[in-house]
């Protein structure tokens, strides 16, 4: 695409444009959306405007009282307007890059005579493909690029960029999470499953079985499992992505393109992994047990290897992850952190159980007797509380973590948000535009100083001159502030004090000053108004350039720039369809006004978008961890159907049951929940600060839920476990 401003011209009038010459191939992604001449419903299937022919923004439309089917001229040429341009991919977020927007048919450029040497263009070559192949591709041309800006959609300043790499982080964290969770579920299931078939894979070595024999029948079922999980697991992903795909279509307004079968060998792979890894020990311990353990009724698992076993499954399943998600720090991060969370979890279980030796000193029988469960079944126990405390503080942390996007991602955008800017604004015309702003407008507004100037030279500290690169004579916008912007923190240096507002000192954005090699204490010289003058860097700043508000990369000391010539630029919201801007425009006719609605428009569909996804992806994750609370429950339905049985066989009575059960489940619960609480405080400071670079303070409302659900979903989990096992007679459960 080519893209530049020159004015519009009608017989009505005239309106400084943005024009977006495309090729046949434009828009490589997305669509446009443009009202053809004589419709009143946005069209999606077009490219390019035929040659000789624009489509034009409402504004341009409106500011040159035309409309689709009359003329309209460009530099040398007349165009035909065919159509009114609503929306385009490519939308740029900057607020100075802003103007209505023509798209025309870059065929036309020449005839329109409008670039010439040294006529500012943007020249931009758009390209689409899979990530891998766009990283090789700019590998390869890397070198060649020279004075070439690369930029991705990840790369986008503001708002938009943050969002997409936000969302995309949240959903690379989610489905983390959710593997965990899916590994600890299918540990629990395999534990289970070897548990009830040690004695018959004895039986089997009884009768002439031999290990591989035994073995290869185990994998062969895994591999019948594993092929089932695919097709089910796909199958449910294709469905519940279509369900999304129609949720989400009022929001994007755009077709989505068609899925591929990628996430079929992926999720082939994620299942392998996860059965190889959750249930690998666990056929090692079929496969060593001895036959002399049927003789002697003895069902204990465990192996001498079972550690080292347990080991390099861990291991193998890391480096799936890793390969899952390329994204080192946040894997290890996690990996670490799960680490730390399963050995607290088991030492705090292991105090809560070696706990109920003491038991005897206090309580009833229930409450004694439930607690002594705890210790009979010690290894068990441990183990939930282990899988309890790493689900909820899992769901804990992906539920603050959604929490506190949505609503920076919110917040960033609320209502007030200025859609519209002003520049060009003399000293000698403050007083009658905030005149304006306040009687005719009810705005009550800030005026920001623009300086015009180049940047001429820069050296360091000692005097040796610095390759600043492209922004070494560039026009540079500055301005100057007696405080330091809301919107803005220091990063290095200070801001200055009253005694250094006399000097010459300048403020640099640290992302600026990083690519430029500036450090504190630097020079740099500037050009404005044919006038040279020096500043030292006084400090590095942090810029939030998602806020819509004039944001600078260069601020200087108010004494040298006081001195300087300068404009004024403002901001505020204007309701749509408003007539005070004409107004305004009108009696400051040398003002110029920026719209910003549509650029606005578009941010917000990306956020409400990406919240909704993010809405969608975590409430997936609280399924997953939800059914693996449920499945660890329901690990031990048979032990306890037995116990329950001898139980009532004995005369023990229903409800002496029950109170055991409430006493066993509800210690179990009460541990695991405080624990993954003050876990996952710390676990989601990490992931707010060191993973998505914000500020941290925990939500009260979503750890008191997550707490209290918690306990009270294993607390009744458990009880309706041992309640259903109570409604089958006890002479049934025993000769079973």
């Amino acid at each position: 695409t080519t893209s530049f401003l020159t004015m519009a011209l009608t017989d009505e009038g005239n309106i400084l444009s943005s024009i977006k010459a495309v090729s046949s191939a434009y828009p490589l992604v997305g669509n446009l959306q443009v009202i053809p001449q004589g419709q009143s419903s946005i069209n999606l299937d077009f490219k390019q405007p035929a040659v000789s022919t624009v489509w034009a923004e409402e504004k341009i439309l409106e500011a040159l009282n035309t409309k689709p089917g009359e003329l309209i001229t460009l530099g040398n040429k007349s165009f035909k307007i065919t159509g009114t341009l609503i929306d385009f991919p490519d939308r740029s977020t900057g607020f100075l890059s802003f103007s209505p927007t023509i798209i025309v048919n870059d065929a036309d450029l020449d005839e329109m005579g409008v670039i010439q040497a040294g006529s500012r263009v943007v020249y931009r070559q758009l390209y689409s493909g899979e990530s891998s192949e766009l990283e090789s591709f700019l590998e390869e041309v890397e070198g060649d690029l020279n004075e070439v800006r690369v930029q991705k959609v990840s790369d986008i300043e503001g708002q938009l960029g943050n969002s997409v790499n936000e969302s995309s982080q949240f959903a690379n964290l989610a489905a983390l999470f959710t593997i965990l969770i899916t590994l600890v579920s299918s540990m629990i299931a395999a534990r289970r499953y070897a548990k009830r078939h040690l004695l018959n894979t004895t039986l089997m070595k009884v009768f002439g079985a031999s290990k591989k024999f035994i073995l290869w029948s185990q994998i062969s079922q895994l591999a019948m499992l594993i092929l089932m999980a695919t097709l089910i697991g796909c199958t449910l992903g294709y469905s519940v992505q279509a369900l999304l795909e129609s949720i989400l279509s009022p929001i994007i307004n755009r077709e989505l393109p068609p899925p591929t079968a990628k996430p079929l060998l992926l999720g082939f792979l994620t299942a392998c992994c996860i059965v190889i890894a959750a249930c690998g020990p666990y056929l090692r311990v079929l496969g060593l047990v001895e036959p002399i353990r049927l003789l002697r009724k003895d069902d204990t698992q465990g192996s001498k290897s079972e550690a080292s076993i347990y080991l390099f499954s861990f291991l193998i399943f890391s480096l799936f992850l890793l390969f899952l998600f390329n994204d080192l720090s946040l894997v290890a991060s996690i990996l670490f952190a799960l680490l730390g969370l399963v050995i607290l979890l088991a030492g705090i279980g292991y105090l809560l159980i070696f706990s109920t030796k003491l038991s005897s000193v206090f309580g009833g029988y229930g409450w004694l007797m439930g607690l002594r469960n705890l210790s009979k079944r010690a290894s068990e126990n441990l183990l939930q509380v282990i899988v309890f405390g790493v689900s909820l503080t899992f769901l804990i942390v992906l539920a603050e973590t959604r929490s506190d996007l949505v609503n920076t991602w919110r917040s960033s955008l609320d209502q007030d948000t200025p859609n519209y800017f002003f520049f060009n604004i003399q000293d000698y015309q403050l007083d009658d535009v905030k005149s304006f702003f306040d009687n005719e407008m009810e705005a009550t507004t800030q005026f920001t100083p623009l300086i015009r100037g180049r940047l001429i030279g820069a050296s360091s500290a000692d005097g040796t001159l610095l390759d600043v690169g492209g922004m070494m004579q560039r026009e540079s916008n500055l301005t100057w502030f007696n405080e330091l912007p809301e919107n803005n923190s220091i990063t290095e240096g200070s801001w200055w004090a009253d005694e250094d507002e006399d000097g010459s000192f300048i403020s640099v954005d640290a992302q600026a000053a990083k690519s430029m090699g500036l450090s504190i204490g630097d020079q740099l010289e500037f050009n404005v108004a044919g006038e040279n003058f020096r500043v030292e860097v006084k400090n590095l700043r942090e810029i939030k350039w998602e806020s819509f508000s004039p944001n600078f990369f260069f601020v200087l000391s108010p004494a040298i720039a006081s001195e300087l010539p300068q404009s004024y630029i403002t901001s505020l919201k204007v309701d749509n369809n408003s007539e005070e801007v004409d107004i305004f425009i009108e009696r400051f006719p040398t003002i110029t006004s920026v719209d910003l609605e549509a650029a606005l428009d578009q941010i917000r569909v990306v956020l409400d978008t990406a919240s909704t996804a993010v809405q969608y992806i975590f409430l997936l994750s609280l399924l997953a961890g939800v059914l693996t609370l449920i499945a660890s429950i329901f690990s031990t339905v048979e032990e306890r159907n037995k116990e329950n049985a001898v139980m009532k066989a004995m005369g023990a009575k229903q409800r002496d049951i029950l109170q055991i059960a409430l006493a066993e489940f509800g210690a179990l619960g009460l541990v695991a929940s405080i624990t993954s609480l003050f876990v996952a405080i710390g676990f989601s400071a990490y992931v707010s600060t060191q993973i998505f670079e914000t500020s941290y303070t925990p939500n009260a409302t979503i750890i008191a839920s997550g707490l209290i659900t918690g306990f009270v979903l294993i607390l009744l989990t458990g009880m309706f476990v041992v309640y259903r096992a109570l409604s089958v007679p006890a002479v049934k459960t025993l000769r079973s």
